[in-house]
């Protein structure tokens, strides 16, 4: 019976579908999101327990409930959910079970709903460098930077793609896929205009 479990175990496999023209293989990328996001949700678990019970004095408050305390709870939740989610990531990683497939249906999505590169800047709007004009130092950005291509960092698709990815990865219709990428393109918009091209 135990020989039975490990047999089932190994021949366990997870394809991991994207589209060849993002990039070779998503696994390097998805090991450093693991490594990266693990102890980070963990610690964030603990923080956010320990926290909860220094929201008990709210309660004495009869006008309202205690907010404070929800809101840490429910933080705390969330991480510990991601801790665990990631620890089994972490677990089918190890185990080689996930295998990249590459997809041809997303790389027709991924060309078709690519967001439009942005405008060169215009040579009204900035004079070209004169023999006694300084180069821009190091730490300045130019608008083309600030407005979203950190160091070649840039989203891969809009969100008028997601109902899309959602039928061709035959999702059905009361899935959280949608509002899970909606929120995942945001947050990445969101970093890429901060300027934050960390993972």
């Amino acid at each position: 019976m135990m020989r039975h479990c490990f047999n089932i175990r190994a021949a366990l496999q997870i394809p991991l579908v994207y589209p060849p023209s993002a990039c070779t293989s998503p696994l390097p990328h998805l090991q450093s999101l693991v490594e990266k996001r693990t102890p980070r949700h963990k610690k964030g678990f603990i923080v956010w327990l320990a926290v909860s019970p220094l929201t008990a004095p709210f309660a004495l408050i009869p006008i309202i409930p205690n907010f404070p305390f929800f809101f840490c709870v429910w933080r705390s939740w969330s991480h510990y959910r991601a801790y665990k989610a990631s620890q089994y990531l972490e677990g089918f990683l190890r185990q080689g079970a996930i295998v990249p497939q590459t997809s041809p249906e997303l790389d027709v999505i991924y060309a078709k709903y690519a967001p439009k590169p942005l405008p060169a800047p215009s040579s009204e709007k900035s004079p070209p460098p004169s023999e006694h004009s300084s180069p821009p130092e190091g730490g300045e950005k130019d608008e083309h930077t600030a407005a979203g291509e950190v160091a070649g960092a840039q989203l891969l698709l809009t969100k008028e793609a997601v109902p899309e990815l959602q039928k061709i990865l035959d999702l059905p219709e009361d899935s959280t896929f949608a509002s899970d990428v909606y929120r995942a393109l945001e947050q990445a918009r969101l970093r890429l205009e901060g300027g934050d091209t960390k993972v």
